[in-house]
């Protein structure tokens, strides 16, 4: 990732050739520092900060996925289990239940089915922000940075004596001695903000597994309610 080329270095030395060559030297050393640092810098961001935070959300929605799927299912299971129970027991003992089946079973035979896909849209609905926030991110980072070692680049084209020089070689140097730690002070900030986004898929989780609950022990009491008022008036 090189910040200039070295076209940009031959006019850089050409602008300041009144300059002392000691202090030309200087900046050119200052500059290759914070160039060398904000490379090293921005590449490990890449690798270690945003490829870590794209690997993290891509294992929290597999996991919401497959996880809530198979709690969805299971609570499924359960329910069905209990209405197939008081149906076969209603009619065990000659009770015509179909009325109550109508209104019941094929609710309590598709909650898996109804609440499993509800909780892949609310996933895939959510995945391009997380994706979108990252790639954001990563890019405001490198934009940021870079324009710092471009505008010291430009402070440097427009000095004209050694005093300049040594003033804009001296805050040069102050700001490669501590771009590491903003570097990474960014992307722990990012990282940090990262957790809303993770928080909104492992949400639909949470959401989807609830209503499915919700929904198979209200469709279970109504069909018991529905078999005692046939009861009741017999």
């Amino acid at each position: 990732m090189p910040v200039t080329s070295a076209k940009l270095l031959f006019v850089v030395f050409l602008v300041v050739q009144s300059c002392n060559t000691s202090a030309i030297d200087d900046a050119n050393a200052a500059l290759n520092g914070l160039r060398e640092n904000v490379n090293n810098g921005l590449s490990d961001a890449l690798k270690t900060g945003y490829t870590a935070m794209a690997q993290k959300i891509d294992s929290i929605i597999e996991l919401t996925r497959s996880n809530g799927s198979e709690v969805i299912s299971s609570t499924s299971d359960t329910y069905l289990a209990q209405y197939q129970a008081i149906k076969k027991s209603a009619e065990d003992s000659g009770l015509d239940v179909s009325s109550c089946v109508a209104i019941f079973e094929e609710k309590l035979t598709n909650l898996a089915s109804v609440n499993i896909n509800g909780l892949l849209d609310c996933v895939d609905t959510q995945t391009d922000p997380c994706i979108d926030y990252i790639g954001t991110s990563s890019s405001t980072l490198l934009g940021n940075f870079l324009s710092q070692v471009f505008a010291f680049e430009k402070e440097v084209l427009k000095c004209k004596d050694d005093a300049c020089l040594t003033s804009v070689t001296g805050e040069i140097s102050r700001t490669s001695a501590s771009v590491l730690s903003k570097i990474n002070y960014s992307v722990q900030v990012d990282a940090s903000k990262m957790q809303y986004y993770e928080s909104t898929v492992t949400t639909c989780g949470v959401k989807f597994t609830s209503i499915a609950d919700g929904q198979g022990k209200s469709y279970v009491n109504g069909f018991q309610d529905c078999v005692n008022s046939l009861i009741n008036k017999m």
